[in-house]
């Protein structure tokens, strides 16, 4: 998964509003194996880094 793709999916996953994690989880279903493993890396370092950044 590119790093394109990763914000395109996050992008797109906002317009369903309360439903938003419900559309990203049936759109990753939909990839392979190793796309679904990169988003989560990808996820869970910008999540670390948004974490960072709060604390400084």
């Amino acid at each position: 998964m590119t790093n394109e793709s990763f914000w395109e999916l996050i992008s797109n996953s906002k317009k369903y509003g309360a439903e938003q994690v419900e559309w990203l989880t049936q759109e990753l279903v939909k990839r392979n194996t190793e796309d679904i493993i990169e988003f989560e890396i990808m996820f869970r370092k910008n999540m670390e880094q948004s974490s960072i950044l709060e604390i400084r």
